[in-house]
């Protein structure tokens, strides 16, 4: 998909993140929303944003981990897999050229990951990215790879929960599917919380 993405960002001279945002509008505007059934729980899209520079984020620590424990990858489970590739330029563009590359060419050190990336995004494509994560101190030997990554990915899934709750509720009267969205999100929000306070030190 990466690929196919690519070649028509290049053939239409425009971004790959502007033509992710076109096919997907294009798919959620063919099927009826009635049809089309509760949207899986995920952070929200930001495709046609770019976050501030400078600032380290949630997913900068998501790369930054993963780029140091490559294995993370397999232990995701798909919806934290479509999470990562549907986020922000560059971020997205990042996290599926981190994937090809440990697909190429297996478990890499940190500083040789970063060197592909930057070698496979080209310039302007999360540059300024992986010029902060290779700026982050080392882990702590004794640090719980697994454990940090998935506190990082339930607070993102978390943050999605909560924006999704707040564009419904914003939306005025809710329908009778909606009201069983929201008792659905407000669910996942307390048992998400719920896994934060058992794991706080």
């Amino acid at each position: 998909k990466l690929q196919m993405l690519g070649e028509l960002a290049a053939n239409a001279r425009l971004e790959t993140a502007q033509v992710l945002g076109l096919w997907q509008s294009v798919a959620t505007t063919r099927v009826p929303a009635a049809a089309a059934g509760p949207a899986p729980i995920r952070a929200p899209l930001r495709l046609n944003k770019r976050l501030s520079r400078g600032t380290p984020t949630l997913l900068d620590r998501a790369l930054w981990l993963l780029l140091h424990r490559c294995e993370l990858w397999t232990a995701l489970d798909s919806e934290a897999h479509d999470m990562l590739a549907q986020q922000a330029a560059p971020y997205g563009l990042l996290f599926g050229a981190f994937e090809q590359t440990l697909l190429d060419h297996g478990p890499l050190s940190c500083a040789a990951y970063l060197q592909e990336l930057r070698a496979g995004t080209g310039p302007g494509n999360g540059q300024d990215v992986l010029t902060r994560i290779s700026e982050f101190q080392e882990p702590d030997s004794a640090m719980d790879f697994a454990r940090e990554l998935r506190l990082v990915v339930d607070r993102m899934r978390l943050q999605g929960v909560e924006d999704e709750l707040k564009q419904l509720f914003e939306s005025g009267t809710l329908s009778v599917d909606a009201q069983q969205r929201s008792r659905h999100l407000m669910g996942l929000r307390a048992h998400l919380k719920a896994q934060f306070a058992a794991t706080a030190p």
